[in-house]
């Protein structure tokens, strides 16, 4: 999102120029970010015709993926989803660093 890039360019001197060592700097952490959503949503596209951890199917599709349901326990929702995005949101923050100001 552009809020993302906003916060990075937020930690720039006003009067500084991004060079290209900046930009690689930004794109690593954009890349894993990126790659975790691409992840994501490809696992959502194959897995939308049967059960995505929503619960919905637990009793009758999920035995196998989600045993005495398990995942119920987490809350509702896609919490293999849910789950894994939160995971890899506090990766990204964590890859940042602190702000400067």
């Amino acid at each position: 999102p552009l809020a993302i890039i906003k916060d990075a360019l937020a930690d720039m001197p006003h009067d500084h120029v991004p060079t290209a060592a900046d930009w690689r700097n930004f794109t690593d952490a954009w890349t894993d970010m990126l790659n975790e959503r691409i992840r994501s949503l490809t696992q959502l596209r194959d897995q939308i015709v049967s059960c995505i951890g929503c619960g919905c199917l637990s009793l009758e599709e999920c035995p196998l993926r989600n045993p005495m349901d398990e995942l119920g326990r987490s809350g509702t929702g896609p919490r293999r989803l849910v789950d894994s995005q939160a995971d890899a949101s506090s990766r990204h923050r964590s890859k940042r660093g602190p702000r400067r100001i």
